[in-house]
């Protein structure tokens, strides 16, 4: 039963699957712009249930942007009132790592500008 992790802009909305308990690194090559986590979503039982995390974050031109670890955890039952406990973490080196695999040469310098939520 995986999740989706939805983020918009002006220009267009970007939809990543995740699934819940395992921690993947999403290397994104996006526009200048400035982007909204709007929801995140899973299905449960016949129905789904969504939050909306509303982290935000912007691109910039010439520089790789570090944006952080988006961690979200919902208990298990969900009932009026319900908390979700929703941070970003920075766990660049181990990210770095990571997308050195896959990214030899990154485009400009890595900034790390954690996303914020609003």
């Amino acid at each position: 039963m995986g999740a989706l992790w939805k983020m918009l802009t002006g220009d267009a909305d970007y939809t990543l699957d995740v699934e819940p308990g395992q921690e993947r690194v999403f290397v994104k090559k996006l526009p200048v712009g400035h982007y909204r986590v709007s929801s995140i979503s899973t299905q449960w039982g016949n129905g789904s249930l969504s939050y909306s995390p509303n982290l935000q974050f912007s691109v910039l031109p010439n520089q790789t942007t570090y944006i952080g670890k988006s961690i979200t955890r919902m208990p298990y039952r969900i009932r009026g009132g319900s908390q979700v406990d929703q941070r970003v973490e920075d766990e660049q080196e181990k990210a770095m790592v990571a997308l050195a695999e896959g990214f030899p040469t990154l485009p400009g310098p890595v900034v790390t500008e954690l996303m914020r939520q609003r």
